[in-house]
């Protein structure tokens, strides 16, 4: 006697994109499913060396003609990532190797594992302007009161794109940072205020500029006011 075929269901996997018991798929690229980018093992800032002959005070250090700056290495580095720092920005974008080349800004590249990877841009001689908040800690205010009118503002950092969330903005900003006890920012980016507050610095006050553009003044108690 023959025994009667069972006809059984085949078994099926459940739809992953319908069923509301499974777990949902995870997107390539986004956070949970990226793998975190290493650290670089050194970072450093070295200064912009380009000097144009028409820079003042430029008697006695390397310079070059200013028809020849465009030629030089650094130059060309730098005027690189300038172009892809207007590109990348909302607002505040210049070109800077004029400025750099004449010495009325100040330029550090920031340098990881032997690599320029970015740049910070600094005018050592603002009037700020800035009003400072009222309700600031007592000793926090006290610093933000005695910053002086005229300071130096921060007014491009840069990182390349594929060097960025790995520790090189926040180094860069620290060893720039290590002495002092304010700085003012040019409207900074959410990612630079991020690392700012990372580090222990406080908006003690800012001033609109115009164009949606404002000067932000960050102040860290110094080791002296930390420890009364």
């Amino acid at each position: 006697m023959q025994t009667p075929k069972r006809h059984t269901k085949p078994l099926r996997s459940p739809d992953v994109t319908t069923s509301p018991t499974s777990p949902k798929r995870r997107r390539i690229g986004s956070p949970a499913g990226r793998k975190r980018p290493s650290q670089f093992d050194q970072i450093t800032l070295k200064p912009f060396t380009v000097i144009s002959r028409s820079a003042p005070g430029a008697r006695g250090k390397r310079v070059v003609r200013k028809c020849h700056t465009t030629e030089e290495p650094e130059f060309e580095e730098l005027l690189r990532m300038n172009k892809r720092f207007i590109r990348d920005c909302h607002s505040g974008g210049e070109l800077i190797t004029g400025a750099a080349t004449c010495r009325t800004k100040d330029v550090q590249f920031i340098v990881a594992d032997g690599e320029k990877v970015g740049y910070l841009l600094l005018d050592r001689s603002v009037h700020h302007g800035i009003e400072v908040l009222p309700d600031l800690p007592e000793r926090l205010f006290a610093v933000a009161t005695s910053v002086p009118c005229v300071t130096p503002v921060l007014q491009q950092l840069y990182v390349e794109g594929d060097c960025r969330h790995r520790g090189v903005a926040k180094s860069a900003l620290r060893q720039l940072l290590s002495r002092a006890t304010h700085l003012v920012v040019d409207t900074p980016v959410v990612a630079t205020a991020k690392v700012m507050h990372s580090m222990g610095w406080e908006v003690c006050g800012a001033r609109g500029v115009g164009a949606g553009n404002c000067l932000c003044l960050y102040c860290k108690e110094g080791p002296s006011e930390a420890r009364s």
